[in-house]
């Protein structure tokens, strides 16, 4: 039986004049040996909350503190590794003011660079229909929230 981790992701936008945009982090990835297009996600340690271990992830992988929780979007499992990861995913939204500060690495997975992307350039660089799906799922909150 596989062992179970939970994992938070964050769905972090910027909202602009032209609509949001979304950050997204070029991370490296031990099986395929590449970079690949990331949402920020990380495990929950033992004894922490999902929201505390969201803002803990934001924090250490890009740096950010004044985001402001939205909703929760959803989840998903998948399994790697002998280990069942549960996933689940939150929609944040960054302040304008505050800058991007990348972490070299992520548990030792090193991150290379960020970037801030509209909804269909986004779903082209992720590599993971996982983390599309969740995206896709975001930005329908977000156009559900729109005054018509």
């Amino acid at each position: 039986m596989a062992r179970v981790k939970k994992d938070v992701q964050a769905i972090i936008y910027l909202p602009t004049p032209g609509g949001p945009k979304f950050l997204l982090i070029e991370r490296y990835d031990r099986p395929s040996g590449r970079f690949h297009w990331r949402l920020v996600k990380g495990t929950v340690r033992p004894g922490e909350g999902l929201e505390e271990a969201l803002l803990r992830e934001v924090r250490e992988e890009v740096g950010l503190r004044r985001v402001r929780l939205l909703a929760r979007v959803g989840g998903y499992t998948y399994e790697h590794g002998g280990v069942r990861h549960e996933v689940t995913s939150f929609l944040l939204e960054a302040d304008p003011a505050e800058p991007v500060r990348l972490a070299p690495s992520d548990d030792g997975r090193p991150l290379r660079s960020y970037r801030w992307a509209e909804l269909e350039e986004a779903l082209q660089l992720l590599r993971w229909e996982n983390e599309k799906a969740m995206l896709k799922r975001a930005s329908e909150l977000l156009t559900s929230d729109q005054p018509s």
